[in-house]
């Protein structure tokens, strides 16, 4: 696993993940990349910097780094028994009108449509394109930090996710 921080030189981290993967067996890219900043608030009270990192972020790193690690994930799915995948993680709050949470409603249904649309242009390659849609998860980012019944802690999540499929 590779992590780093995604809302800051896209380009750099970029170029050093496609390195460090460049001679590994990438047969899984997991884009849980995410950021909405501050409290819920009306579009017009969002500032410029809130609103490009939110965009940088969830659409620009996503499409970046996938089109970076393509290539790699391509030269190692051979033979109809060898699969990839890219999963994106997307929300699901880009399905449902999202009302003080515009920037990051609309991000999430980019992800969406590019995952769609990546799905059908990598359908022969053997790379699959899923996406998951969690609705809220308590986590740090998170408005919602306390687990309840209808939200559960994020290890609770990936666990459930895990054992579904």
């Amino acid at each position: 696993m590779i992590a780093c921080d995604c809302s800051n030189s896209i380009q750099n981290n970029v170029a050093s993940i496609k390195k460090q993967c460049a001679d590994l067996p990438v047969r899984v890219l997991w884009n849980n990349v995410g950021v909405n900043t501050g409290e819920a608030a009306a579009l017009e009270e969002k500032l410029l910097p809130d609103l490009e990192c939110i965009v940088n972020t969830n659409c620009l790193f996503t499409i970046s780094l996938t089109s970076a690690l393509i290539p790699i994930m391509k030269k190692q799915v051979t033979g109809e028994k060898s699969k990839a995948v890219i999963a994106n993680v997307s929300s699901f709050l880009s399905v449902l009108p999202a009302a003080n949470y515009v920037p990051y409603s609309a991000s999430k249904a980019f992800v969406n449509q590019f995952s769609s649309a990546l799905h059908c242009e990598l359908e022969d390659s053997g790379i699959l394109v899923s996406i998951v849609r969690p609705a809220p998860v308590a986590t740090a980012m998170s408005v919602i930090r306390e687990a309840s019944l209808m939200v559960p802690l994020l290890d609770t999540w990936a666990c459930l996710l895990y054992t579904s499929r």
